[in-house]
């Protein structure tokens, strides 16, 4: 599975409007090694929220849409936008996973709380 050029861009900019980028990774290497210390429990300076919506996408993507995904570059957002008849779109899936990662930015006390 691999995200198109266009739903990169769209879900960067999400990312970008909730104040979380200055936490994604710069590059592919250290999103790697970002994601590796996530998974071992490392402490939050290792938090990419980038990342971790990408994640979040794809987990639900192939919850919803079956294992197929995972044979090919499918990006999980084009083909949400294939079967309008689900009721949801790539724009509802976007923000959804920003919201989430804000969500846990915050509970991590990486950004301020909501007043």
């Amino acid at each position: 599975m691999r995200m198109c050029l266009e739903h990169w861009g769209r879900l960067r900019a999400a990312i970008e409007v909730r104040g979380l980028d200055c936490f994604a990774a710069s590059n592919g290497k250290d999103a790697a090694r970002y994601l590796k210390a996530q998974a071992a429990g490392e402490p939050t300076e290792y938090y990419d929220p980038l990342m971790t919506a990408y994640l979040a996408i794809c987990t639900y993507a192939v919850a919803c849409g079956g294992c197929y995904l995972l044979h090919g570059n499918y990006c999980p957002l084009c083909e949400v936008d294939k079967h309008p008849e689900s009721g949801t779109n790539s724009e509802g899936w976007v923000n959804d996973a920003c919201d989430g990662v804000l969500k846990q930015a915050r509970a991590m006390r990486l950004v301020p709380p909501l007043q």
